[in-house]
This record gives C-alpha cells, structure tokens and sequence, in this order.
C-alpha cells in the first residue's frame, strides 16, 4: 500500500480553474491501456446529473472510457489534499441512455480518503467512468486496474442461477455492492423453488463480519424479506441472518448477501435455502386400472408399485408404465417444475400375491431428488416374447422368434441397421406362435444388425430383441445358435437346445428377473454338434427367467416362463 501511496504522489497533476474537456459523457477521455495511473482536478467542473449509480454521485465529475477486456476491472480513487470524500460510477450504455453497472461505489479508507469500483467487463464493451468528490471539486488521483478473469458467479453483479433446498458457499473476495442497500460487498443469487411450501433463506457469515440477506423478487429488492440477524450460541453460524420459514409460491426470487468491506477482507460464508416441511414419500401406488397416478418422492426412499388387474396375471405380459415429473390430471401428466428423479428397471417386475387382490405385479421406483411424479399405466406388453435368434447362411440370414403369448399384437416389424426392411403378421394366440423370416439381401464377410419390434392396435410399438448375423460363404456345417426352449411355458421342467459348430467351452446359465444367476446348466468343454439340456426347476418360483449360452465370443439368450 505504501508503494501505492508514493506512485500516486508522484504524479502530475492536472489543476486548472478553466473548464476541463472531459466534462461530460460526449467528451470522456480514452484509457487506452489498463493498467494506467491518472489525475485530475474537477473543481472547474460542471455539475452533471446522471442519476443514482452507487451510494454517491460526483457533484462536479470528469468522464472517461474503456474498452471491456472480459476481465473484472477495478479504479481506485484517491484524495490526497482532503478534499472530501470521492465517489465513482460505472456505466454502459450510450451518453444519452447510460446504464448503471451496478454500486461501485466502496470507501477505499486503507490507504487515503478515496473510493474502489469493481466490476466484470464484457469482452469490447464501452464503460464510461464518472469520477469526482462528492461535494465540490478538488484534485482526484486514480488508477485503472486489471484483477484477472472473472471468476465469481454471483459476485461483482453477475448473477449465480440455484435451485432449491440446496446449500451452497461463498465468499466475499473482490466483490463490489452492486444494489447500495449498505456499504459493503454484494453476493447475487437467483433462486428457483419448485414448489409452493414454507421456505427458509438463512445465511451464516463468519462471527467477525456484519452480514445481511435480502430476498425480493427483482434485483435489489427486499419486499419478501429482510433478514434478521438469529443468533444461536449452540450453532457455528452464531451470527447468522435469516428470513424465516413462510409460505411462498413456486417461481424466480432474487437474493443479494451483504457483508463486510469490498477490502481487504475475503470472507467464507454459507448459505441455505430449504424447505422446512419435511418431505413426506408416497409410500405405495396401487394401480388397478388404465389411467394416471400420482405420487411423490423423497431422496433415498423407495416407491412400492402395484398392479392388480380384474384379468389373470400373464408372467409374459409385464404392465408398461410412463413416469415424468409433473401433477396427473384429467388432462395427463402436467408439469409443475418438479425437480423429481429416480431410478426405475422396467424389467424388474416380479409377481406377488396380495391378499385382497391375488396375483399383482410388483415393482419400485427409487427415489433420487425430491419432487412430485405422475405415473401412467398405458398397458400390459402386448407379446409376451420368449427369444430372437439369427441363422446365417450364405448371402442370407434366417431370423426365428417365438411368444409365449399374444393380446392386441397386430405386426412384428423387424430393422436391420435400423432400417426397417420386413414385417410379419401376428397370430395374436393367447398361447402364443413361432416364426421366421429371411434376410436375402445381404453380403457374405459383413455383420447386421437386426431388431424385432412388435406393434400393437393401437399403432404402438415395443422393441422386443436385438441379435447380430455374418452371412458366409461356407455356411454349410452346423453354425452357433441356440434354441428356444420346450416347452414353453413349462411347469416342472423344460429342454433347451443349442449347436456349436467347433470343439468349444460352453457355458449355459440361467437368470431371475433381476439378473442374479439361478442355476448354471452347462459350464465345459463340448464337441461340434447339437447338445440337448434338461432344466430341472425343484424349488424355484414361477416367474420370467432369461438363459444365456456362452461359446467363444458367441452370446445368445432367451426369455422362458414357468407356471407352477
């Protein structure tokens, strides 16, 4: 500080009682480079009348400008003949219409008598710099500073964008008071609660600064609250300011954190937002028919689902659900800024028996992030799908597939490299069919790869299986393939069928629904040929179980289903 004392007494100043030509906006004089070291003398000044920008206007000011370097600026200003104190303002804008950048107006009293402006300039924008004593006029020695990159969301009047309940640090280093509500730095924040309910803004600032909160619902406003210093001898946050816990709606709210000096001090300091009714899970939804249900989810807790129709359960036709965040309504699913977020497998439908309803289908949605969710029960799966395999032959694939039953199936509709090449009529039998299609169009050496969608009545489609084929020129020894198992569905045992066309290790396991490993049926070495395995099923449940046959870099797997 010293050194800076010393390079400001060294300059030249410029004092004459004849009208300076930086008098106004239209006249301001260009710093070219930054950093620089200037003077002036304003007593000779005219009094400008730019309006309120920062806790004081210069009553008789000198103009200049910049050119924005997207770096955070700063000017010190300094009286060194006591002639009053001094005060700085920052614009953009034109002449005519000039815009406040925000405060810039801190007493600086470390060193002299003087005042700090900081701010986040914008790569080539103009700033005009009013600069001057706040009552009358007198020599004003200044510097233009460069403090580096703009690095602080939220300070030096850019705005950091959160989301409630959510608690976040800061601090007070290089900030600037952007609203002038008190003499002190300023943190802005731009907060989104998500739904209506009682909400509470607490700040805790270190016990040494004198820190405020304002909530309000447009820049540098304080209309919601004020808050009140909430000292707690028990709690860390001793000096604590807080707005507490009121009904507020769902929407935007404008926060500014002041506290301390813009320097030297550089202040940690936490701040809260919450919602102070404890979020309450939807235990469990209980679907009994087509249409939109409502639930609400918690973090770390989980969501029982039920689906308990007037029909049989069919273990082939699992329910489909739709999940989104929102409110349901005669209408859908509508939104209402839910932040909800979940984890749910489609594929981890068990069957449970209710003791009102029998045989249900049982599933959860796991909590993530708490919000409101709407669940839409479209449909039971239209094709309960026991396996897709591929044939390949030479410049052709065989494509073979099998349900175990069908209900409102109208088409299977089968993609090669996601293009949809054929389509095959269902049977839409309630025990199911078998069918095939071949692929002529291909090319021996190159791999497909191919999807099998099913399409219901109503013009839905389900993506059932995916398998890859290299047609080869040599395809008339036995190829690997597995088989889809018979019976199916079964009820004490079935067989399952494969063919490896070398001498290989072969592996053949069986899986739940929830892909842990039930039985493993073949793990050896087996000859070339067609190998036949019986699964016994003693002492497993009924259920959609899925097995999978490992041969070298071969992997195949199908869908069976038992019935006890």
């Amino acid at each position: 500080m010293k050194i800076l004392v010393s390079l400001l007494s060294s300059l030249v100043v410029v004092s004459s009682a004849l009208a300076i030509a930086n008098d106004d906006c239209a006249t301001a004089q260009l710093i070219p480079v930054i950093p620089a070291s200037l003077s002036v003398n304003t007593t000779a000044a005219t009094t400008d009348n730019v309006g309120n920008c920062g806790h004081a206007q210069p009553a008789q000011g000198a103009w200049y400008y910049l050119i924005g370097t997207g770096d955070r600026l700063r000017v010190n200003a300094c009286d060194m003949q006591n002639a009053g104190p001094n005060a700085v303002q920052i614009f953009t804008g034109l002449c005519n219409s000039l815009i406040c950048v925000g405060g810039n107006d801190e007493p600086w009293p470390y060193v002299c008598d003087g005042t700090v402006a900081t701010w986040c300039s914008i790569l080539n924008q103009t700033y005009y710099i009013h600069i001057g004593q706040v009552s009358g006029g007198g020599v004003i020695y200044f510097q233009i500073l460069n403090l580096g990159p703009c690095s602080t969301p939220g300070g030096n009047c850019v705005e950091e964008p959160l989301v409630a309940p959510i608690t976040v640090t800061g601090n007070t280093c290089d900030n600037d008071d952007c609203c002038g509500l008190s003499d002190a730095f300023d943190k802005q924040y731009l907060v989104y609660l998500p739904y209506a309910d009682q909400w509470e803004f607490k700040l805790c600032p270190p016990a040494t600064t004198a820190s405020q909160l304002y909530v309000g619902t447009s820049w540098c406003d304080n209309s919601i609250c004020v808050g009140q210093e909430n000292p707690d001898l028990n709690s860390p946050c001793y000096a604590r300011a807080d707005c507490p816990c009121s009904s507020l709606p769902a929407g935007y709210y404008y926060v500014t954190i002041e506290g301390g000096f813009d320097e030297p001090q550089c202040e940690p300091y936490s701040f809260t937002v919450r919602d102070c009714t404890p979020c309450i899970s939807t235990e469990i939804i209980a679907i009994t028919g087509f249409g939109v249900y409502n639930a609400n989810l918690c973090a770390n807790t989980v969501v029982s689902v039920s689906v308990c129709m007037a029909t049989p359960v069919n273990p082939a036709e699992p329910p489909i659900l739709d999940i989104a965040r929102g409110m349901g309504t005669d209408l859908g699913c509508e939104d209402n800024g839910s932040e909800a977020e979940w984890l749910y497998d489609p594929q981890a439908w068990t069957i449970v028996n209710d003791p009102l309803h029998g045989e249900c289908w049982h599933n959860e949605i796991a909590g993530v992030a708490e919000g409101s969710i709407c669940v839409t029960f479209e449909r039971l799966l239209p094709v309960g799908f026991l396996g897709l395999s591929a044939v390949s032959g030479n410049r052709r694939v065989d494509l073979r597939w099998s349900t175990a039953s069908e209900s409102d199936n109208v088409t299977f509709e089968i993609q090669r490299d996601h293009v949809q090449i054929g389509e095959v009529e269902g049977t839409n039998s309630p025990s199911g069919s078998a069918y095939w299609w071949t692929d002529r169009a291909v090319e021996n050496g190159v791999t497909y790869h191919y999807t099998l969608f099913s399409v219901d009545v109503h013009g839905q489609r389900e993506e059932l299986a995916t398998v890859d084929a290299t047609p080869r020129a040599n395809a008339d020894g036995p190829d690997f393939r597995l088989y889809p198992n018979y019976p199916n569905p079964f009820n004490a045992s079935t067989e399952i069928q494969f063919d490896v066309p070398i001498a290989t290790t072969v592996e053949l396991t069986v899986f739940n629904t929830v892909g842990e490993k039930v039985a493993t049926l073949v793990n050896e070495l087996r000859p070339a040929g067609n190998h036949h395995v019986l699964w016994d099923t003693r002492g497993m449940a009924s259920g959609i179980y899925m097995y999978q046959l490992k041969a070298g870099n071969f992997r195949s797997s199908h869908k069976m289903v038992l019935v006890r």
